[in-house]
């Protein structure tokens, strides 16, 4: 069974070969994005993009709260998001921490959902809040322990009241699937999906949420915390860039302030902090909602306003961040962990917005693309290094750029380093292919099309765009604006950015350098009463919530069969939302028919033609926007072609060619490769 949006077929059984293409109806020329501002029949008002892929729209409520709505007919069901501008860089330098932990808590209910009696533990979670804050004062470790025990005792005697887990209890009788919270720098994002008709049930439990939170479990979550933030002390990646940042930003809360807080600050915890955190930063003119999936947008953006419009802005006093002084020289931090040895470079670059966003992007990619990065051609290609990569975190003040590496047996790390280095003089000297630039332009436009539709991620790049406080439509453009680049402006960008100011961390194998854990004080374990209901629980689960309706595809209808003449089917379903294409060659055999046909499709994977290696063919793959692999299943072994469609035709032409000049030499898979490849000649 199926629901109707995009239908992505493989029909098999027809001669050796058969078709199925996801085709695009776009226009191949770079779109022209322009903001267009519109109103409903109910006077909202919104926005949306001129050749927009997804159809967001943007609309913005009396009480500031942003509301964004995107349509995906392909299955019965609704992405959830909801936003908040702010972050573990907003926590309170005497309470770092506090922003994730607060993320934590709100999944604990409120002052009506999750309890047996509500005054009654509101009275209990009031005194232990006070006890918390003497607690934090409180300098003498005797009299702490004192305390902790009044604590302890205290949130016992609460937990006769809560209702541990009643939030996901009831969330889970709207169908909601995939619940989650993630807390950054500058966000803090909570995310569900849930079946189509319980919609208006999830905004109204949504509004319950973050009206009325109640901070009860406090003890109890705060161990979860301690686990967490015990294993990242064993975080190979982790310690190797918490050492890079505090490098690169001395002041900053990039690199002063984690997101899990310090050991001092979760051990002497405030929930007056807590709450105070709150209600700054979670407010409507300071949040986000994002609805992506099978919904009406009139009926959505009604459903949106009566849950939510009656929260209560506030003005936003955001915190004033340092602004970094230059770096001025190259710092070297040593460290050691049990995790492989590596050499691992940290930039500072600026941040979201800024002309660096534009060419880091770029320089990232043209690094380390997985096919014709230069890192990945040399020195990973050659192996000159075990392993090396590059990648970056873009934030709204500041963005960092990361290349790490691995030593081959005996190799140093300062040879890591000089080789990472050396890849990126590469394009200070403009010694790259003038084609590189354009090509990687168009992986990060594929990436980003797919991303938005396809792999039903639109949600959260929305939320992301709104953290990073860029209109959708700026996103949109971001993409077409990185292939009119020039090979100058990136190499000028390149020599007057990347200078000697950067951190090198060298992690060596061994005993970790200094591993700070968090002990339990000691917590009694609270009662949960899993088997009971609030009376907010209670009456709302009683409202019926309509079923689900299944749609089923029309293949007749939806796919369109055409013959070649050598009488193989071509099956193709028209892509209505982007500018890509997938592609499928099916062969009607796998490895139930040929033991070999594993270890010949693996062979054609690494495999070169009579006039290119085997990167070299990758190269030119890319250079078009496009990503090629064989796979061999039981029953079919299928050739996979996709990317921009401007490159469909040239894109099938190379595997043509590559499918009649593919250089064999393994006696084993000789057969096998030719079985495979002779009839894609026929066509």
């Amino acid at each position: 069974m199926r629901f109707i949006g995009r239908p992505r077929i493989k029909i098999t059984g027809f001669l050796f070969l058969c078709f199925s293409i996801l085709l695009s109806s776009f226009e191949t020329d770079a779109q022209v994005h322009a903001e267009e501002m519109h109103v409903d029949a109910n006077a909202y008002h919104y926005t949306t993009s001129t050749n927009d892929p997804t159809g967001l729209r943007t609309y913005k409520l009396k009480n500031g709260l942003t509301v964004y709505l995107a349509q995906d007919f392909d299955a019965p069901s609704i992405n959830y998001i909801m936003a908040v501008r702010a972050g573990s860089a907003y926590d309170p330098k005497d309470n770092t921490g506090l922003a994730h932990y607060l993320e934590h808590l709100l999944f604990n209910g409120t002052r009506k959902l999750g309890t047996l009696d509500g005054a009654k533990e509101q009275a209990l979670l009031i005194q232990i809040e006070k006890l918390y804050d003497l607690h934090k004062k409180e300098n003498s470790s005797e009299r702490k322990k004192t305390l902790y025990k009044q604590i302890d005792s205290l949130s016992f005697e609460a937990s006769k009241y809560g209702i541990k887990g009643e939030y996901r209890a009831v969330l889970n009788t709207l169908g909601g699937v995939g619940t989650n919270g993630t807390t950054n720098f500058e966000n803090i994002i909570y995310g569900t999906v849930i079946p189509a008709p319980s919609l208006e049930q999830l905004l109204r439990l949504e509004k319950e949420r973050f009206s009325d939170p109640s901070f009860r479990a406090f003890n109890t979550e705060l161990e979860i915390v301690y686990e967490e933030f015990n294993s990242m002390q064993d975080n190979d990646f982790i310690q190797k860039y918490f050492a890079a940042n505090k490098v690169l930003f001395p002041t900053h809360p990039y690199g002063q302030q984690t997101v899990i807080g310090t050991s001092e600050h979760l051990k002497n915890p405030s929930i007056t902090a807590i709450r105070k955190y709150f209600k700054t930063y979670y407010v409507p003119n300071n949040m986000a909602l994002i609805l992506v999936g099978n919904l009406d947008f009139d009926k959505t953006i009604r459903a949106a306003d009566r849950a939510f419009g009656g929260l209560k802005p506030t003005a936003i006093k955001r915190p004033l961040f340092p602004k970094e002084a230059p770096l001025k020289k190259i710092t070297v931090v040593e460290l050691t962990n049990p995790g492989p040895s590596a050499a691992f470079i940290g930039f500072r670059m600026k941040g979201i917005g800024s002309e660096d966003e534009k060419y880091l992007s770029l320089i990232n990619k043209m690094l380390d693309n997985n096919t014709a990065g230069i890192i990945n051609t040399d020195p990973v290609s050659p192996q000159k290094l075990k392993t090396a990569n590059s990648f970056m975190f873009l934030n709204n003040d500041y963005s960092m750029h990361f290349l790490n590496g691995t030593p081959r047996e005996g190799q140093s790390l300062e040879d890591v380093k000089d080789q990472l280095l050396s890849s990126l003089d590469k394009i200070k000297k403009g010694d790259f292919d003038d084609w590189l630039i354009e090509a990687c332009a168009k992986d990060l436009k594929r990436e980003f099309l797919k991303e938005i539709t396809e792999n039903q991620n639109l949600d959260f790049t929305a939320a992301t765009a709104f953290i990073h406080f860029e209109s959708w439509n700026k996103r949109l453009s971001f993409y077409d604006a990185l292939s009119h680049v020039s090979k100058k402006e990136l190499v000028d960008f390149t020599n007057r950015t990347y200078i000697n100011d950067y951190v090198v961390v060298y992690k060596k194998q061994g005993p970790a350098s200094s591993v700070v854990k968090v002990e339990n004080p000691g917590i009694t374990p609270i009662l949960l009463n899993e088997d009971k209901h609030s009376s907010w629980a209670t009456k709302f689960t009683s409202v019926k919530v309509p079923a689900t309706k299944a749609a089923f595809v029309d293949y007749k209808k939806e796919i369109r069969y055409d013959s070649l003449r050598n009488g193989l089917l071509i099956a193709s379903v028209k892509n209505k939302l982007n500018d890509l294409f997938q592609l499928d060659c099916i062969f009607d055999f796998g490895k139930n028919a040929d033991k070999n046909i594993q270890l010949a499709v693996n062979y054609i994977n690494y495999a070169g033609t009579t006039r290119f290696t085997a990167p070299e063919w990758k190269k030119e793959f890319y250079k078009l926007g496009l990503s090629v692999n064989f796979t061999a299943q039981n029953n079919q072994t299928i050739f996979h072609l996709e990317g921009l469609e401007e490159s469909l035709e040239k894109g099938y032409g190379c595997w043509i060619i590559y499918s009649i000049t593919l250089s064999l030499t393994s006696h084993l898979t000789i057969t096998t490769c030719k079985a495979l490849l002779i009839p894609v000649q026929l066509t």
